[in-house]
Protein backbone atom coordinates (compact mmCIF):
# COMPACT_ATOMS: atom_id res chain seq x y z
CA UNK A 1 0.00 0.00 0.00
CA UNK A 2 1.35 3.41 -0.95
CA UNK A 3 0.20 6.92 -0.12
CA UNK A 4 0.95 10.32 -1.59
CA UNK A 5 -0.21 13.91 -1.31
CA UNK A 6 -2.91 14.90 -3.82
CA UNK A 7 -2.18 18.59 -3.83
CA UNK A 8 1.57 19.05 -3.68
CA UNK A 9 2.56 20.39 -0.28
CA UNK A 10 -0.94 20.33 1.28
CA UNK A 11 -0.96 17.45 3.79
CA UNK A 12 -4.75 17.61 4.15
CA UNK A 13 -5.45 15.60 0.99
CA UNK A 14 -3.75 12.42 -0.10
CA UNK A 15 -4.32 9.28 -2.12
CA UNK A 16 -3.76 5.73 -0.98
CA UNK A 17 -3.16 2.94 -3.44
CA UNK A 18 -3.88 -0.51 -1.99
CA UNK A 19 -2.75 -1.93 -5.35
CA UNK A 20 -2.10 -0.56 -8.82
CA UNK A 21 -4.03 1.04 -10.59
CA UNK A 22 -6.46 1.88 -7.77
CA UNK A 23 -5.90 5.26 -6.02
CA UNK A 24 -8.38 6.31 -3.37
CA UNK A 25 -8.60 9.94 -2.15
CA UNK A 26 -8.68 10.68 1.57
CA UNK A 27 -8.99 14.03 3.31
CA UNK A 28 -7.95 15.18 6.76
CA UNK A 29 -11.27 16.82 7.64
CA UNK A 30 -10.76 17.72 11.30
CA UNK A 31 -7.90 17.88 13.77
CA UNK A 32 -7.18 18.81 17.34
CA UNK A 33 -5.83 22.18 18.37
CA UNK A 34 -2.93 20.36 20.01
CA UNK A 35 0.13 19.81 17.86
CA UNK A 36 0.02 16.33 16.35
CA UNK A 37 3.06 15.16 18.29
CA UNK A 38 1.33 15.83 21.65
CA UNK A 39 -0.25 12.96 23.57
CA UNK A 40 -3.78 14.41 23.44
CA UNK A 41 -3.68 15.06 19.68
CA UNK A 42 -6.14 13.51 17.26
CA UNK A 43 -7.29 13.92 13.66
CA UNK A 44 -10.12 12.71 11.44
CA UNK A 45 -9.67 11.22 7.97
CA UNK A 46 -12.68 11.08 5.66
CA UNK A 47 -13.50 9.72 2.24
CA UNK A 48 -15.16 12.21 -0.16
CA UNK A 49 -18.37 10.16 -0.53
CA UNK A 50 -18.64 10.02 3.29
CA UNK A 51 -18.74 6.23 3.08
CA UNK A 52 -15.69 6.00 5.36
CA UNK A 53 -14.29 7.97 8.26
CA UNK A 54 -11.53 7.31 10.79
CA UNK A 55 -10.93 9.12 14.07
CA UNK A 56 -7.26 8.67 14.96
CA UNK A 57 -5.59 9.58 18.22
CA UNK A 58 -2.10 9.47 19.67
CA UNK A 59 -3.29 7.60 22.74
CA UNK A 60 -5.22 4.30 22.82
CA UNK A 61 -8.07 5.87 24.84
CA UNK A 62 -9.81 9.09 23.84
CA UNK A 63 -11.77 11.20 26.30
CA UNK A 64 -15.52 10.55 25.81
CA UNK A 65 -16.30 14.29 25.59
CA UNK A 66 -13.73 14.77 22.81
CA UNK A 67 -15.11 11.76 20.93
CA UNK A 68 -18.67 13.07 21.25
CA UNK A 69 -17.63 16.54 20.04
CA UNK A 70 -15.90 15.03 17.00
CA UNK A 71 -18.93 12.86 16.25
CA UNK A 72 -21.22 15.89 16.49
CA UNK A 73 -19.03 17.87 14.04
CA UNK A 74 -18.99 14.95 11.62
CA UNK A 75 -22.78 15.26 11.32
CA UNK A 76 -23.23 19.03 11.62
CA UNK A 77 -20.17 20.31 9.74
CA UNK A 78 -19.08 17.47 7.46
CA UNK A 79 -22.59 16.15 6.64
CA UNK A 80 -22.15 12.53 7.67
CA UNK A 81 -25.42 10.61 8.34
CA UNK A 82 -27.24 11.58 11.55
CA UNK A 83 -26.34 9.30 14.42
CA UNK A 84 -23.32 7.94 12.49
CA UNK A 85 -24.94 4.50 12.19
CA UNK A 86 -21.82 2.78 10.86
CA UNK A 87 -19.22 4.43 13.11
CA UNK A 88 -17.61 1.81 15.34
CA UNK A 89 -15.43 2.78 18.27
CA UNK A 90 -12.66 0.20 18.54
CA UNK A 91 -10.91 0.05 21.92
CA UNK A 92 -7.13 -0.19 21.72
CA UNK A 93 -4.35 -0.90 24.15
CA UNK A 94 -0.59 -0.48 24.09
CA UNK A 95 1.69 -3.27 25.12
CA UNK A 96 5.08 -2.28 26.46
CA UNK A 97 8.04 -4.46 25.59
CA UNK A 98 11.80 -4.10 25.70
CA UNK A 99 13.59 -3.79 22.38
CA UNK A 100 16.90 -5.38 21.44
CA UNK A 101 18.63 -2.14 22.46
CA UNK A 102 17.13 -2.37 25.96
CA UNK A 103 14.79 0.61 25.41
CA UNK A 104 11.03 0.31 25.82
CA UNK A 105 9.01 -0.18 22.67
CA UNK A 106 5.23 -0.03 22.30
CA UNK A 107 2.87 -2.02 20.14
CA UNK A 108 -0.71 -1.03 19.48
CA UNK A 109 -3.39 -3.66 19.12
CA UNK A 110 -7.17 -3.74 19.07
CA UNK A 111 -8.66 -5.41 22.12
Amino acid sequence: QKGSSCFGDKPSAWKVSPFWPIKMPYLVIDLSKAELDKDDAWFVVGYPSRAYVWIMARQPKMDDKVYEDISKRLVEVHHYPAGLPDLVRVPHQWTEAVGADGKPTYERSAK
